[in-house]
Order: C-alpha cells, then structure tokens, then sequence
C-alpha cells in the first residue's frame, strides 16, 4: 500500500511502465484469456531476454528444459504420453488444477514433474507480475509431486576402481581419438563433474607449487541452438553454484599425468576434442559405456565422484566430502554422494546371552 496519492502514483506509472516493456518484448499483454501454454511461452521469452544479465536468476539450459514444458502443454512431447492443461485459459485455472496436472506429470516421469513445475511457478510468478491476479498464492507452489526412487550412493571399491580404469585402459587404442583414459582418471582423482573436468583449461591449472593444484571455474553444457550464436556445445564460465569454484590438490599421480600431459598440449583446454574444441558431455558418456565393462554395467561416472566423496568422509568427515566435490551443504553430499552402512541398532544385551 502507498502511503500517499503521490506514492501511489508513482507506484502505478513504474508498473504502467514495466508492462509496456514487456508487451513490446514479447508481442503482446498477459491477461484472463491467455492460455497456460502462451503464459509459459511467455516466461520463456521473457526469460531469455534477461538470461546475460549477471544478476539473471536462471541459466541458460534451464531455460531450455523449460521448452519441454510448452511441448508437453501443447500435447506434443514424448508422443503425446503426458497429460495437458495448456488450452485452459486463466481465468479457468485453479490450484486444484495444476496441482492434479502437476502430480500426473510426476507419475509418468518424477523429473519431468519437477521441471514442469518450476517453470509454471516462475510462470504464475509472471502473471502476477502483470497484472493477472486471480490467484490468493501461486497455484504451482504447494504442488505435490511423485518423488523417482532415491538413489542409494555406492562406492566402488579399491579393486573395483582399478578394474574399471584397467577395462578403459584396454578400449583406449591408439585409433581412439577421445582421450576417455585421462578423464576418467582425473574423476576419479578429485570427484569432479564430468563438466567440471572437460571445462579445464591450461591456466586454470598450477604446477608450479609444493602440491600441484586444479581451480575448477567452469562447466560444459549444450544449448538448443546454432554455434555460430553462441550455442550448442560450450564453456560456461562458471558452475552449478558459487560453491563450484574452487581449488583442488592433486595428488602426485595425478599431477605426473598433467605435466606428461603439458608437454604436448596444443589447446586453451586440459581435455579438448580432435580439433582443440569442447568435448561432447553426451559423447563421453557413449563412450564410457562401451569401455566400462560389462561387469559394471549400470556404473556412471557420476559413481566416481561418489567414491572420492565416500574416501574423504570416513576420513575427514563430511565437510571435507562436501568442500572437495563443490556442494553449497554437507547434507546435499551425505544425501546422495556418500555410502551409508544401515545402523541396526544396539542388540549386545540379547547377543550377550547367546554363548
């Protein structure tokens, strides 16, 4: 509420002003006859217009993962599998509504349940924004979702490890041209992301010191759209959160393997393709499927990084695990990163009686 006529009027002519802009931006106004599907379109839209702006709240192919939402609204995502609300204009929409479709989405595909709704409360966030109030709260944000199974961490052993780099060893003959050897030994030295690790470059590494060391200071991620603007495969300089930026200690293995490495470098990145490029997440991972051995089948790289952090946990704890492999919270590691023995409880009163 303003306090004033005056305040109040200068309240309405920054609205009246921020709604114009965006009416020019994307073509037209927002009202009780937009649909979900258009209102979405437009958060997109509105959304890209500001995503290179540093203080921007998204990532770029987070906006792309909310395109999957306007496919699935307009009934044309996956063969249709999904239900749709995106003809519903919002006059029409209720929470019970979204809540119902949001819960349907997430029986069908948890991740995609939790993509849909992120988009639709930045969307109803918009809507709000511009004058469509016809809502007491978001009707996304109490949304229930089906959870996916929680995956249950597990940490290769010593043997198991070696086993698996002995199998990438034997598939990485001199006629393969991705160095997969190499980045896999490096995951499984410091617990990195496979971004984090094909987004290296020379500079970001010190060989120079007592202890050579690593400052991961970037990902690799692919964007819906053409190279020539700016999109496709490429170094994002900087990672999935401020706790991404750090630096590690590499071990003297690792730091051998690197200086070897140096000699004969020709590319700006630690990791680059056949022609000094950025490496293809999406190929890394074909071909690290067809080295890991059948006996690992169901083996991720993401399980490397599961075992650095369950090694650093038993031995220096969980803060150590979290540190080293860039989480915001310990909680978020112990949670999904570290292998966890089931707690059976204190039975030595009864076993004491069994002699």
């Amino acid at each position: 509420m303003a306090d004033t006529a005056a305040e109040a009027e200068e309240k309405f002519i920054a609205e009246a002003k921020t709604r114009v802009s965006f009416v020019r931006q994307t073509g037209d106004a927002l009202s009780r006859d937009t649909t979900v599907t258009q209102l979405v379109e437009r958060m997109i839209t509105h959304l890209r217009a500001t995503v290179d702006d540093p203080d921007s709240p998204v990532r770029p192919q987070t906006i792309d993962r909310y395109e999957n939402t306007v496919a699935i609204l307009r009934g044309d995502y996956a063969g249709g599998k999904y239900p749709t609300i995106g003809d519903y204009p919002l006059s029409e929409v209720t929470e019970d509504l979204v809540h119902e479709w949001l819960w349907d989405v997430s029986v069908i595909g948890p991740s995609m349940g939790a993509q849909c709704r992120s988009a639709m409360l930045r969307a109803f966030d918009l809507a709000k924004d511009r004058g469509v109030r016809l809502w007491p709260v978001n009707p996304a944000k109490e949304a229930k979702l089906k959870r996916a199974p929680r995956h249950i961490a597990r940490a290769l052993t010593v043997e198991e490890r070696e086993r698996i780099i002995g199998n990438v060893t034997a598939w990485q003959t001199p006629r393969k041209r991705t160095d997969l050897l190499s980045i896999v030994r490096m995951l499984a030295d410091t617990g990195m992301r496979p971004g984090e690790a094909l987004a290296l470059r020379w500079e970001d590494v010190d060989l120079t010191g007592a202890k050579a060391t690593v400052t991961v200071s970037g990902t690799v991620v692919e964007l819906k759209g053409k190279r020539a603007d700016g999109k496709g495969i490429r170094r994002q300089p900087f990672g999935k959160s401020d706790a991404a930026y750090r630096t590690l200690t590499l071990s003297s293995e690792a730091t051998t393997r690197l200086l070897e490495r140096r000699v004969s470098a020709s590319s700006y990145l630690v990791f680059p393709n056949d022609v000094g490029g950025v490496l293809s997440l999406r190929n890394i991972g074909t071909r690290w499927r067809k080295a890991r051995g059948a006996e690992f089948d169901g083996v991720t790289l993401y399980d490397l990084r599961r075992t650095v952090a369950t090694e650093l946990d038993r031995k220096y704890g969980p803060a150590a695990a979290a540190a080293q492999l860039g989480h915001t919270s310990p909680a978020i590691t112990g949670r999904h990163y570290i292998e966890r023995a089931t707690v059976v409880g204190d039975f030595t009163d009864a076993l004491g009686t069994l002699r």
